[in-house]
């Protein structure tokens, strides 16, 4: 009773701070914005509009009006879900979140899946062949692809898929003719596909999803490897304390255990794996 009261609580204190840091955030970037250097108007005007535009425009944007009033509607529109326009072309900031928001978030989806797999195939192999070349070059793979920075491995992939293979594209998420005709519901362009019956169009925004996806997803692969690999070696262990007491502490069933036998060691740590990132309930683990 009192451990679920302290996680309620520990919940609602971290919920309640979003709200105060999200306002220092807010805060900061408008003073910044203010105190900065430079004049984002005259800059996005080319620097060279007469001074009397540039006043006509401030004056349109409210950027003359005393700083708490420009905070207050900074705020109060922010509140509403207003992030304003843009000052070049004079585009919604919420149509861009929308679209670029969604580009992000399928990325990641597929990068995840990259990074996962390959993780989880390379780490079983290294942890099931310890101290065997397997094993050292699993190891060696996931220390290169993790220290190298992501740029740097998205420009060899350009470099060698794009260029010098010719086998994918580099840039944008499918095709100019695609985009052309592509019909769009949730700005996340598989997902639109699939639902539609659009298969063509998959195919191209897939091999358009490659790349990047790989890109991002071997970048994070490494830190699968080597916990994957960990585990492998928990499970291989004769001693297994740490992880019948992992297991116990989550209420999973020690059939094994109970029958006095150890597990065998081929069998898959893969189910453990949840468990180990979940923090134990009992205070002497």
């Amino acid at each position: 009773m009192g451990q679920g009261t302290s996680l309620r609580t520990y919940l609602l204190t971290r919920l309640g701070l979003v709200i105060p840091m999200v306002l220092i955030l807010l805060t900061i970037v408008f003073l910044l914005m203010r105190v900065a250097p430079g004049d984002p108007i005259s800059a996005s005007l080319g620097g060279h509009a007469p001074q009397s535009v540039i006043n006509q425009i401030k004056h349109q944007l409210g950027f003359d009006k005393p700083l708490y009033v420009q905070y207050w509607n900074y705020l109060s529109g922010i509140a509403r879900g207003d992030f304003g326009t843009t000052i070049s072309d004079h585009r919604p900031l919420t149509d861009i979140i929308k679209v670029n928001g969604a580009a992000t978030l399928e990325l990641t989806f597929y990068a995840m899946i990259v990074a996962v797999t390959v993780g989880v195939l390379v780490g079983l192999i290294a942890g099931r062949f310890r101290d065997t070349p397997l094993d050292v070059g699993g190891r060696l793979f996931g220390i290169v692809v993790y220290a190298t920075p992501v740029f740097f491995l998205g420009l060899m992939g350009q470099l060698v898929f794009g260029v010098w293979l010719n086998w994918l594209p580099t840039a944008d998420r499918a095709s100019p003719i695609t985009q052309a005709t592509f019909v769009t519901h949730t700005n996340i362009f598989t997902l639109d596909a699939i639902i539609t019956g659009q298969w063509s169009a998959l195919g191209d925004i897939v091999k358009h999803l490659i790349l990047p996806a790989t890109t991002l997803g071997l970048a994070t692969a490494g830190i699968f490897i080597r916990l994957i690999r960990e585990i492998e070696k928990v499970a291989d262990l004769q001693d297994r304390a740490y992880l019948y007491k992992c297991l116990r502490t989550h209420g999973v069933s020690m059939q094994f255990h109970q029958q006095g036998n150890k597990p065998k060691g081929g069998s898959s740590p893969l189910p453990a794996i949840p468990l180990l990132f979940k923090p134990p309930i009992d205070d002497d683990f």
